[in-house]
């Protein structure tokens, strides 16, 4: 497999990413981990599938259904491994006035709505305080670099970087544009292609056009 990205909001702790060997609860390709590494209020959220599941909106569709159950995502890594298989993991927090439900049931809640994100992406419903704020108020700036090993790189800076959901609209937006997400560092620092080549500076025009508008 590809090396461990630290993540972000660890990386000045000197911490190594760690995963207990079972989950605290499971259904389908979910499974939630807690571990005492982890800072106060965190929990990890894993994404598993095997080769062949890739597909553009997967990363909007995942971080979707966590915004949509007020999780918002403090740290990830995203990651295909060399046989082609997905192991996505999420560092998130409770957004929510509401604290989420115990493990088990928070698993298969995420599982079932995640199926149906793939199946249906507007079926993903943001609540109130991931939807704060209105469309192009706050801009984002993008820089792209690449291609490099076939792929574009691009990082979206923005000040509403801490707004919960903010992952899953940049996703949505890859996924309106036909993007696939290949990797992701911190949370806005991409790697992406389109049809499994870097994108045209046409395609990157258009892809800044409507990433600004965030």
């Amino acid at each position: 497999g590809k090396e461990e990205v630290l993540p972000i909001f660890l990386a000045s702790r000197d911490w190594k990413p760690g995963q207990p060997d079972v989950p605290t609860a499971s259904s389908g390709p979910i499974a939630i981990y807690r571990s005492p590494e982890l800072p106060s209020g965190y929990l990890e959220v894993a994404l598993t599938l095997p080769a062949g599941q890739d597909r553009v909106g997967l990363l909007a569709a995942i971080t979707g259904t966590l915004a949509a159950h007020d999780l918002s995502i403090q740290a990830a890594e995203i990651r295909t491994q060399e046989d082609g298989a997905i192991a996505d993991r999420f560092w998130v927090i409770p957004a929510g006035p509401r604290a989420p439900p115990a493990d088990e049931e928070l698993a298969s809640q995420l599982a079932q709505r995640f199926a149906r994100a793939l199946e249906d992406p507007a079926s993903i419903i943001l609540p109130p305080l991931a939807q704060r704020g209105q469309p192009g108020t706050i801009p984002a700036t993008v820089f792209f670099n690449g291609p490099v090993n076939g792929r574009t790189e691009l990082t979206v800076l923005s000040q509403e970087r801490n707004r919960p959901g903010l992952l899953y609209v940049i996703a949505k937006t890859f996924a309106e544009q036909g993007i696939n997400t290949e990797g992701l560092l911190g949370l806005d620092s991409f790697t992406v292609t389109k049809e499994g080549r870097p994108l045209t500076p046409d395609e990157q025009a258009a892809l800044q056009q409507a990433l600004v508008a965030l």
